[in-house]
């Protein structure tokens, strides 16, 4: 990825309790991250997810909408996460069906975190984001 397409770190916390901490770090269109190829119409959330509790947990993303539009999550997710470990993982979705082809129209994106207990499948917490960029 060359330096003109790397997308400047917002570094925006999302949520912070002391034992989960989630930070918003941009979004990253395909063609950015593999140039040259063909471009398959996807984009990545880059976050940043620190687990501080003393659980594995299990990180999904729900109920996301970009510029108000649902759009579907793809691989990327889930992230699993050891206690005291973080993750950057990005969660993808596609652009295809949004009516946008790439980052510099995205508006806004919500989604749903959920955190879960990594051996037992219980949810830990799950928050509503709504994120303006």
């Amino acid at each position: 990825m060359t330096e003109e397409s790397q997308l400047e770190e917002k570094n925006v916390v999302l949520y912070d309790d002391g034992q989960f901490k989630v930070t918003y770090l941009g979004i990253i269109d395909y063609k950015d991250m593999y140039p040259g190829e063909q471009d398959i119409g996807t984009g990545y959330i880059q976050m940043l997810v620190e687990n501080n509790s003393n659980q594995d947990t299990t990180v999904v993303l729900t109920d996301l909408y970009v510029n108000g539009m649902s759009a579907f999550p793809m691989v990327g997710m889930p992230m699993d996460i050891a206690p005291g470990k973080r993750s950057k993982n990005p969660f993808i979705y596609s652009y295809n069906q949004l009516d946008i082809s790439e980052r510099s129209q995205v508006e806004s994106i919500e989604f749903i975190m959920h955190f879960w207990d990594g051996l037992h499948l219980s949810e830990i917490l799950g928050f509503l984001s709504p994120l303006i960029i």
